[in-house]
């Protein structure tokens, strides 16, 4: 099924929200707005980069 308009807009929200949710609950510091699909994470920490790329390309996030 084909996803268009106003309906797909609604479910990158939703993911995003979600995505955005579940960072914080992990401790992170989330950047940016409610509702935007750009979310700006602060590692602080430059070691912590590699660990959370891998983690990343491991979950296909």
């Amino acid at each position: 099924m084909y996803i268009t308009g106003a309906k797909k807009l609604a479910q990158i929200r939703d993911n995003s929200n979600y995505f955005r949710s579940e960072l914080q609950k992990m401790g992170f510091e989330v950047l940016g707005d409610e509702d935007s699909p750009v979310m700006p994470i602060m590692l602080y920490n430059p070691a912590k980069i590699p660990a959370f790329s891998r983690e990343c390309l491991k979950n296909k996030a």
